[in-house]
């Protein structure tokens, strides 16, 4: 470009200067688009820092002649995945991990020399996803990222750890949907529904077996895929459910899940083992049996986890100890989570029956009324 033709002189990298004010601008391409911006200065030392904060909005990263030794972010992003799993976290932790830091290398960031990425760089990113997906989501970007770059420290790629002080993205907490009995009664009718298809069939009763039991046990989805038929003990009335890593929890066998289970009885393996004609599948989940089946009933969509909230709600509406429920569910808090989550979820009707059952009585009793008379002839 003639930069005489456009009255701006450049003076480095995607800085000019506008010859007729003496102002700076950004000038900068990035997929085959230019972006023209001014600085609002006339002092270069003003200008160089506005630059990269105006390059960062447009996704451009300001080399460092001097880090050319530094790796780039996407292709070293996996190194604090593996130092997460050496730490032995949980596996779910890890993946997660590994996503949120896999999303950021396939953005302008996994071009970027990990020592040129400043904090308006995370900054722009972490709005761009915060409006794509949430605050919640962005916010998990963000540990991701802090942990990357603590480890980069360690690995001499940069000096300093530009995530560290970025605020948490304010977000809503979801409202939990808690599905009526009559729903889930609504949809295992349908799927325990004759069919012609056999493999369909099959398919409908595992997904009914599983809704019932998770109805019934209030246990997580992963806990109850790795519960095997050994961990059910039906002298003792209990089984042992694994979840969260390596916590092992005991779960009595409430009368309703005890005679379900004895009805499906196997005498070995899990009892939702994984289909193992289907390499895809990582565990049992019949997570596209449950959606068809809402569908096709119409009943309001609820999800395999929103069972453990009902079974949460029916118990404490039934007058169990949230401390109770705690211990079932593996909580350390003696009921304080329970409380928090599920209190302000008990339903309406439940309300208006425990009402039915408030009697002042505040007529006078016979004694009083006795009293109150000889008290009277007396004066």
């Amino acid at each position: 470009m003639e930069d005489s033709k456009f009255d701006f002189k450049r003076v480095a990298d995607n800085l000019f200067i506008r010859l007729s004010t003496g102002r700076y601008y950004m000038i900068a391409k990035r997929n085959d688009r230019q972006f023209r911006k001014s600085l609002k200065t006339k002092v270069r030392s003003i200008a160089n820092a506005k630059l990269s904060n105006e390059l960062a909005r447009i996704g451009i990263s300001r080399t460092n002649p001097k880090a050319k030794h530094v790796p780039y972010f996407g292709a070293v992003y996996m190194e604090a995945v593996n130092v997460a799993r050496a730490e032995r976290l949980r596996p779910r932790s890890v993946e997660t991990i590994e996503g949120h830091l896999k999303i950021a290398s396939q953005s302008f960031l996994g071009t970027m020399r990990v020592s040129d990425i400043q904090t308006e760089h995370l900054l722009k990113y972490l709005r761009d996803r915060s409006t794509e997906t949430s605050g919640h989501t962005a916010n998990q970007d963000l540990g991701a990222l802090r942990r990357f770059f603590n480890l980069a420290i360690e690995r001499h790629w940069t000096n300093s750890n530009p995530a560290k002080h970025i605020e948490p993205f304010a977000h809503r907490a979801k409202k939990l949907h808690i599905p009526e009995a009559d729903h889930i009664q609504t949809v295992l009718k349908y799927l325990r529904s004759s069919f012609n298809h056999p493999e369909v069939i099959a398919d409908r009763r595992k997904a009914a077996d599983f809704i019932e039991f998770l109805t019934l046990s209030g246990t997580r989805i992963e806990g109850a895929q790795t519960i095997s038929w050994s961990d059910v003990r039906f002298d003792k009335d209990f089984m042992s459910v694994t979840e969260k890593g390596s916590k092992t929890r005991i779960v009595p066998l409430f009368p309703q899940l005890k005679e379900f289970l004895q009805r499906i009885y196997k005498p070995t393996g899990l009892i939702f083992p994984k289909d193992q004609s289907k390499k895809s599948a990582q565990n049992y989940y019949p997570k596209k049996a449950l959606n068809a089946a809402i569908e096709k009933t119409g009943v309001p969509k609820f999800t395999f986890h929103a069972l453990r909230h009902f079974f949460a709600t029916e118990a404490l509406e039934r007058g169990i100890q949230p401390s109770v429920i705690a211990g079932w569910f593996g909580h350390s808090d003696n009921g304080i989570l329970i409380m928090k989550t599920y209190a302000n979820h008990i339903r309406a009707k439940h309300f208006a029956n425990e009402a039915m059952r408030v009697q002042i009585d505040l007529s006078p009793s016979v004694a009083s009324v006795a009293s109150s008379i000889d008290q009277y002839l007396i004066g």
